[in-house]
């Protein structure tokens, strides 16, 4: 899975070290596992991932192209993912029990967050909303937005 010796490509010496303190997950309390992952993701680049980006996307008729970098599946994935044309959106997912990540290498990202709401809450908002046997949907609060921009 790994390379050996001193010839190990610098991703994979990267994804390993995010991937061994993924094994101390979950993360509550240990904002120092959360420091440590943020400046490992600042040091991947384009030669670090050894890709070479175009400058725009030709048409194509998907929204999200996506594909696996490296897998640890119990508790460490991570992937690429390009977006075709300005807009395109991935749609509104839950990641439960997970810690998420972002590194953008080329563009700029809007990231939405929210949070489902606890269970006083979310009866509250049920019931002002005639909604109390809808067990389809969730309702969550809004977090945040942040713009993330790499040229």
């Amino acid at each position: 899975m790994f390379e050996s010796g001193a010839e190990m490509r610098p991703i994979i010496s990267i994804l390993r070290r995010i991937s061994q303190i993924s094994d101390h997950f979950p993360f509550d309390g240990k904002e120092n596992f959360r420091k440590e992952i943020t400046t490992l993701l600042s040091q991947i680049n384009c030669k670090i991932l050894e890709i070479q980006l175009p400058s725009t996307m030709p048409p194509l008729p998907v929204q999200v192209l996506c594909g696996n970098v490296y897998r640890n599946w119990s508790k460490f994935d991570s992937g690429i993912f390009a977006f075709p044309k300005t807009g395109d959106k991935l749609p509104l997912h839950d990641h439960p029990k997970m810690e998420g990540f972002i590194k953008i290498i080329k563009g700029k990202l809007l990231v939405t967050s929210f949070s489902l709401l606890d269970f006083d809450e979310e009866r509250k908002v049920r019931e002002e909303n005639g909604e109390e046997k809808n067990q389809r949907i969730r309702p969550a609060k809004f977090q945040e937005s942040n713009w993330d921009t790499v040229t």
